[in-house]
């Protein structure tokens, strides 16, 4: 059985008319929506800046997976190994000062014996020689 349909009176209609008017959009709304609204020229320009298929599957063939990165780790050094290089080389330094400040020394004393100082010239220009290997910026007055 249908519901009988019920006669809607003046007041009623009235009522529903007010509600539907005070919830209406008005012409303002309605412009102010248009004026946020993306335009088809936004949109085309969005769909031709925007990566395609291709251009993200050649990413994902182009960039590093976890196991290159795993193996990019493996074989690093550790800040423990570039410490222990660091000392070793801070030590090679220290020593190389001493050998050279015991060559001028030397050159010093035997600088009158021909000889011995070409000798004493040849240690000094390989010392250089090893100190520019091992990154050690030799003193000024050479």
């Amino acid at each position: 059985m249908k519901p009988e349909k019920k006669d809607m009176t003046l007041k009623e209609l009235g009522e529903m008319m007010t509600y539907v008017v005070k919830h209406m959009a008005t012409k303002e709304d309605l412009e102010e929506v248009r004026n946020t609204m993306a335009t088809k020229e936004d949109l085309a320009e969005v769909r031709n800046t925007m990566a395609t298929k291709e251009d993200l599957e050649e990413v994902r063939n182009t960039m590093a997976t976890k196991e290159d990165i795993e193996e990019v780790r493996k074989d690093m050094a550790t800040k423990s190994e570039l410490a222990e290089v660091k000392n070793i080389t801070m030590s090679t330094a220290s020593e190389l000062t001493i050998v050279r400040r015991d060559v001028e020394e030397i050159k010093e004393k035997v600088d009158s014996h021909d000889g011995f100082a070409k000798e004493v010239d040849h240690v000094l220009s390989r010392i250089v020689v090893i100190e520019k290997h091992v990154g050690i910026a030799p003193p000024e007055e050479y």
